[in-house]
């Protein structure tokens, strides 16, 4: 099976309606009046967010290749019955802590509140499959690096020889993901490490927490 960082992290998210035949058992078939679903950009991210913090292993449970997508290339998927998408995940308390996947819940519970009539009963989810880009570096990879680190810091206890070895493994983490990052120093000529942290922006120290959060 895939894996979630296995999946391109921008999008585009598909989310099809879909139901079981019943005349062909194990066959799945569109539902006609129930429209897809595309999230694509800071949505997709946020969408996958989600799914890694708060529901990672139903996800990853039957994840993989099913089809090639005419324009987006290969696909990766994975299915969850409707009422358990619709009125358990995007309902449960935890993630409604934080106002943007609250956002998101809403607007999903919203765009597919027409699914029941339309007969549904299954939602295929896909995502890109990134694992044929030689040039991507999952930011997976970099968040469980960085994860490494905050934790190993919090163990410290603020040791001046700690945080300095702390420093350069961050420094380290982000230039594995990003190379062009490489030239950050200050003015002593020290690699400059609040700058790079600074490059990631909010949202990606916000991953970093989710992901500190998950391992406690």
């Amino acid at each position: 099976m895939a894996t979630l960082a296995q999946i391109k992290p921008d999008g585009p998210i598909l989310l099809d309606p879909a139901q079981h035949d019943l005349d062909r058992p194990g066959v799945q078939v569109g539902a006609e009046g129930a429209d897809t679903i595309r999230l694509d950009g800071a949505q997709a991210e946020t969408f996958l967010r989600w799914v890694r913090v708060h529901w990672a292993p139903e996800f990853e449970r039957d994840l993989q290749g099913l089809c090639v997508h005419e324009d987006l290339g290969g696909l990766l998927t994975t299915f969850v019955p409707f009422v358990t998408f619709r009125e358990d995940l995007c309902c449960r308390t935890a993630p409604r802590k934080d106002a943007e996947l609250a956002g998101l819940l809403d607007a999903l519970r919203a765009d597919t509140r027409a699914w029941r009539s339309a007969g549904v009963d299954t939602v295929s989810i896909s995502g890109c499959d990134n694992r044929g880009n030689p040039d991507a570096h999952s930011s997976m990879d970099i968040i469980d690096r960085i994860a490494d680190i905050a934790d190993a810091l919090t163990d410290s206890d603020g040791s001046d020889a700690a945080a300095a070895s702390t420093g350069e493994r961050i420094a380290g983490a982000l230039v594995a993901g990003h190379p062009e990052w490489g030239g950050y120093t200050d003015i002593n000529g020290y690699t400059d490490v609040p700058a790079m942290l600074d490059r990631l922006g909010p949202k990606w120290l916000g991953y970093v927490r989710d992901a500190q959060a998950m391992r406690r």
